[in-house]
């Protein structure tokens, strides 16, 4: 499960989605992890159907029933769904561009899919915090040794100076996020651009796209320190860290 704060985002994200769907419309989840985002969803009233892959680390621990699937085929017939949602799932599909092929199967013609995506300002905030947090790792790391050295066999403590410090310099450049690029690249591909390309080369309509007013980052900028009026605040300077697409088959 995820912390209590990324819960409060998550559900602060549903809430601008909730006036989108149709009462009591057929609603598929992709990417569900443990479930809880799909039973919120069902407490509204919305026949709720929930997948995600084989390998997700949530098997076993889900709060609502998860089917699991292959990646690439939805598990259910043509026209079935009202409406097609996922929250921060599309950017960790390598085959996004031809997984929207599967999207539009399963959808009714005058369904509806959102998405809820990273943007770039999440990538760009994320990156600058990678560092803050590698920084504080190096000066409680010297800290720590410093410390210990008075009661510590030398050997020893080069020994573990030479692994632990060659660790932390081996991350010196930020994992990617998604499955596609590098962290650089990631601010390309997390961007309204290229998603609104994306969108619009697989078929969709785009309807309508905005942000979700709120600012937080990975490497949990304050974490449950500062709450959510602030971050809805700083997302007018600072960014907002998701956007919202609405789409239609066209």
């Amino acid at each position: 499960m995820p912390p209590s704060y990324l819960k409060d985002f998550r559900e602060y994200e549903l809430d601008l989605i909730l006036p989108l769907i149709p009462v009591k419309a057929k609603l598929l989840e992709i990417g569900a992890g443990a479930g809880w985002q799909a039973r919120k969803l069902a407490e509204h009233g919305f026949d709720l159907r929930a997948i995600d892959i084989e390998e997700s680390i949530y098997r076993g621990i889900q709060v609502w029933p998860v089917t699991s699937y292959d990646g690439r085929h939805i598990p259910f017939p043509d026209s079935f769904f009202d409406v097609i949602f996922s929250s921060n799932v599309l950017e960790h599909i390598p085959h996004v561009d031809q997984f929207q092929v599967e999207i539009q199967r399963v959808l009714k013609p005058q369904g509806l899919a959102i998405f809820i995506l990273p943007s770039a300002t999440w990538r760009f905030w994320t990156f600058i915090l990678y560092y803050v947090a590698r920084l504080q790792q190096i000066i409680n790391f010297f800290y720590s040794q410093t410390c210990s050295k008075a009661d510590s066999d030398n050997n020893n403590i080069e020994k573990t100076n030479s692994v632990g410090l060659r660790g932390i310099l081996e991350r010196l450049f930020p994992p990617r996020h998604g499955a596609l690029g590098n962290t650089m690249s990631e601010l390309y591909l997390f961007s309204r651009f290229r998603w609104l390309t994306c969108f619009r080369k697989s078929g969709w309509i785009v309807d309508r796209y905005f942000s979700a007013g709120l600012f937080y980052t990975g490497y949990s900028f304050l974490g449950p320190h500062l709450p959510i009026h602030y971050r809805h605040f700083l997302s007018f300077m600072l960014g907002s860290t998701c956007l919202i697409y609405v789409l239609k088959r066209a």
